[in-house]
């Protein structure tokens, strides 16, 4: 737009932004600035409603602590604060009673979690409407208040105990420069503690608060997971080791990728025996209620697994399996039947075969000794003859 005003371009004077001095535009969920000669354009309220007479450079604030002009050191942080730029799953000051933002809003899904959790939710939530997705989207921003806390405590295997877990906070500049996963993540993380006997008695590995929280947050974080760098935008795959690092806490709720795919979750079988990680010996997981039910995978599950699992599964998907099932063959349980039925039909007809071919050859023997015979005879009597 030729001799557009900085307002006809998006940009605007945020009072919270060093008074309105700094001209910035808010888009698509991040913040950015215009830097003409390393200074950021100053005078908001000024210059606002003229055309520009330079070219300055659009430059977006990535990072909380980000500096762009030394003059107004804190550009990036006061935009980070005023527009909630984070990564929605961040916790600021380790402060583990702070709600977590809702980020799931396909009707489709909604229904699925509330339709899996119908019982709890009306016990503890008895007031609640969920009649519709917008009615679900409003109650699953309940069950997601507190939710340092409740992802803790969950996963304690008792209410007494004390509860170790990760939280995700704010990543710095100096951070996502040195390390590439971080910078992916859009986080950093650390460890932090809740002291035994302070977290509520219904939150407990397997409990049915804890099923339904955890239902509602691992689909959340997933659905922050998905449209991160971490994800091939395109086929939307991803490496599951890099999952395990961005959601610990989740590996039982992990979506489908090339390793496990999601056939594999419509067998209706424990997620221990083929998702790496999702067992009892992983304390820093929250299994889900197949897997609680079904803590180790038995032979019928793996034969289910087998039959069902395409020849062009691939080798990751067979060690996990492996690990589980102490076996892998090289085809189907079904295929391997065939293959044993084949191979006994095929040796009875090679013994058969054998056997008409050696008979066969001694009839011939037999044929040319005759022959041979009559020639010699017919020989001698030739010869008395010409005597």
């Amino acid at each position: 737009m030729p001799n557009s005003t900085l307002r006809e371009l998006g940009f605007s004077c945020d009072q919270n932004i060093y008074d309105g001095n700094i001209v910035g535009r808010l888009s698509n969920n991040s913040y950015s600035v215009l830097v003409n000669n390393n200074n950021v354009l100053d005078q908001c309220k000024t210059i606002i409603d003229q055309p520009l007479s330079i070219k300055p450079k659009l430059v977006q604030c990535k990072y909380y602590d980000q500096q762009i002009d030394k003059n107004y050191p804190d550009i990036c942080k006061k935009a980070f604060d005023t527009y909630n730029l984070y990564n929605p799953l961040i916790i600021h000051n380790d402060n583990i009673n702070q709600n977590t933002k809702n980020t799931i809003t396909n009707d489709t899904d909604l229904v699925r979690i509330a339709n899996n959790n119908i019982d709890t939710i009306k016990k503890y939530y008895p007031n609640s409407s969920i009649t519709s997705p917008t009615s679900i989207s409003s109650l699953f921003t309940q069950v997601l208040s507190e939710s340092p806390l409740k992802t803790g405590c969950c996963l304690r295997q008792n209410s007494n105990t004390d509860a170790t877990f990760n939280i995700r906070f704010p990543l710095s500049e100096s951070v996502a420069i040195k390390n590439d996963i971080k910078k992916n993540n859009d986080f950093d993380t650390k460890q932090i503690t809740i002291p035994a006997n302070t977290c509520p008695t219904n939150l407990y590995q397997g409990s049915d608060y804890c099923n339904l929280f955890n239902d509602v947050n691992c689909n959340n974080i997933n659905n922050v997971f998905l449209n991160s760098n971490n994800v091939e935008p395109v086929t939307h795959l991803f490496n599951y080791n890099i999952y395990q690092e961005y959601t610990p806490e989740c590996v039982c709720y992990a979506p489908p990728t090339i390793t496990t795919p999601s056939y594999l979750s419509n067998l209706k079988i424990p997620k221990t025996c083929y998702q790496k990680n999702c067992n009892i010996n992983n304390l820093n997981t929250y299994l889900d209620p197949l897997t609680q039910q079904n803590k180790t995978c038995s032979k019928s599950d793996c034969n289910t697994i087998f039959t069902n699992t395409p020849d062009n599964f691939n080798t990751i998907i067979n060690n996990n399996i492996t690990t589980s099932c102490g076996f892998i063959p090289n085809k189907t349980v079904s295929e391997q039947n065939s293959i044993n039925t084949t191979s006994s039909t095929s040796s009875t007809s090679s013994t058969s075969s054998t056997s008409s071919t050696s008979s066969t050859s001694n009839n011939m023997i037999f044929i040319i000794i005759i022959v041979i015979v009559i020639l010699l005879s017919l020989s001698s009597s030739i010869y008395f003859i010409v005597k």
